[in-house]
């Protein structure tokens, strides 16, 4: 399965108090970047935030005022600069949970720009202090799959693990019980599957016409046996993904697994 696309853990309504020190304008920039966020005008959010990170200086309401900037550059497509705000939201001084939901989007970043290693540095810090509710189950499904794509099997698999033991719900639970049943330790591409062990082959076939070493293996899903017809066995995700663009030439809805 292919993972969501980046994920931006989105804040309750804003309700700043009269007594927190801020300015009157200070106030009323981060009130309306907010709700320009909200109504998903992220030119003018970025307008006001800006303004108000300028007239707050070092306020702790600052490290929100990052999040949701951030959060607007990343919704109109502006990924350097989302990954400046929520590294900065990160470091900064200000609410505890703007912390965690700023790591999780900075880990999403970093995760869609390929950057296992630090992608899985955040969501482990994201999931060391956010509530034990969802998207925790996203942030543990993502670690799992980083900690796999470094290489690290063993880590990943305890990831899954604790999904399954803690998010018996999930909407990941399906995959990752098939994951941990199946015990991986490199990256296949898996280009269909069939009830009928004819349909397999013929598409065993054709890929080997291609050039492609493909096999077919029995697996049980649901109760009911299916034939699986993958191509290759690669220790790097980068490799399977190299290959995956001649295997799609045959077979159209070929994936990457795990």
């Amino acid at each position: 399965m292919n993972a969501p696309h980046m994920r931006v853990v989105l804040l309750s309504p804003l309700i700043v108090l009269a007594g927190c020190g801020l300015s009157p304008v200070a106030r009323a920039l981060l009130t309306d970047g907010q709700s320009a966020y909200d109504r998903r005008d992220y030119d003018e959010a970025v307008l006001k935030l800006s303004a108000f990170l300028k007239e707050a200086g070092q306020a702790p309401e600052a490290r929100r005022a990052l999040y949701i900037r951030g959060s607007a550059h990343a919704a109109a497509g502006r990924r350097t600069q989302a990954r400046s705000d929520f590294s900065r939201a990160v470091t900064s001084a200000g609410e505890a949970d703007v912390a965690w939901r700023a790591q999780v989007a900075l880990g999403s970043l970093q995760f869609e720009d390929g950057d296992w290693p630090a992608a899985a540095e955040a969501y482990a810090a994201a999931a060391e202090s956010m509530p034990r509710t969802p998207p925790m189950d996203f942030v543990i499904y993502r670690l799992g799959q980083c900690r796999q794509r470094t290489g690290n099997w063993p880590a990943g698999r305890a990831a899954f693990e604790r999904l399954l033991r803690d998010f018996s719900r999930s909407p990941y639970v399906e995959q990752v019980r098939r994951q941990v049943a199946r015990g991986p330790t490199s990256f296949s591409i898996q280009c269909g599957t069939f009830t009928r062990a004819r349909n397999a082959d013929e598409l065993r076939a054709k890929l080997a016409a291609a050039g492609l070493a493909a096999r077919v293996e029995s697996e049980s899903r649901g109760g009911e046996a299916v034939q699986v017809v993958w191509v290759g066995s690669y220790a790097k995700y980068d490799e399977a993904v190299r290959e995956l663009s001649r295997v799609r030439a045959v077979a159209g809805d070929a994936i990457i697994w795990p």
